[in-house]
């Protein structure tokens, strides 16, 4: 049992990028792996060849989604500039699921709007489950956050409607009008048909009532 992880552990040291990779796709397809090689993949979440860092992050996901190191290494990888690595961190934190909602919320007040359209996919594609997951965020945001966390709520559609609640909450209560302004959006975005009435002062603050930018 011990000679086949030893084993494993020699390709993931080649020079070259295609051998690693094949050495990865191996090691995920066998569906489990012990600590040491874990530990051997996760060095090359840094490795200087792109291809190299995308196949290790779709072997640890294989292995290990709920992992921090890979949670945490698929939230550095959507930063990145290329495709591929974005594109292996988006699916890997697809099964990492609802535990990767509080990272991504930090991730989306990123001001880049590449790293915003690919945390919005990533959110997306852990699907329902992100719903109660955001709104559990809410209370532990700060005003940056909480907008974030509404402006991904409200990308759901009808499919937020359990967060109708606290939206709701937080339009009535929010003390920043920016979070108002993203409740009341996210509102509208889930049931149109429920547009909120703005709260008093509103408007004076910039407000969910306030026709300008």
């Amino acid at each position: 049992m011990s000679e086949a992880p030893n084993e494993s552990l020699k390709p993931l040291a080649a020079a070259d990028p295609e051998a690693c990779v094949e050495a990865l796709r191996a090691i995920a397809a066998a569906g489990k792996a012990d600590e040491p090689v874990l530990r051997r993949v996760a060095k090359l979440l840094k490795d200087e060849q792109t291809i190299v860092r995308a196949a290790a992050i779709d072997c640890l996901a294989a292995l290990a989604p709920r992992d921090p190191r890979v949670v945490n290494a698929c939230i550095d990888g959507l930063k990145a500039e290329h495709r591929n690595v974005q594109f292996a961190s988006q699916q890997a934190l697809t099964k990492a699921g609802p535990a990767a909602i509080p990272l991504l919320v930090e991730l989306a007040k990123e001001g880049r709007k590449s790293v915003r359209v690919a945390t919005l996919i990533a959110v997306l594609a852990i699907g329902d489950p992100a719903v109660p997951a955001l709104v559990a965020t809410l209370a532990r945001q700060d005003e940056r956050g909480r907008q974030a966390a509404c402006e991904l709520l409200a990308m759901f559609a009808a499919r937020g409607k359990p967060a109708l609640p606290a939206l709701r909450k937080l339009l009535l209560d929010d003390p920043n009008p920016g979070v108002q302004r993203a409740a009341a959006a996210a509102i509208l975005a889930i049931d149109p048909a429920s547009a909120p009435a703005p709260r008093s002062g509103d408007s004076r603050e910039g407000g969910p009532a306030a026709d300008g930018p």
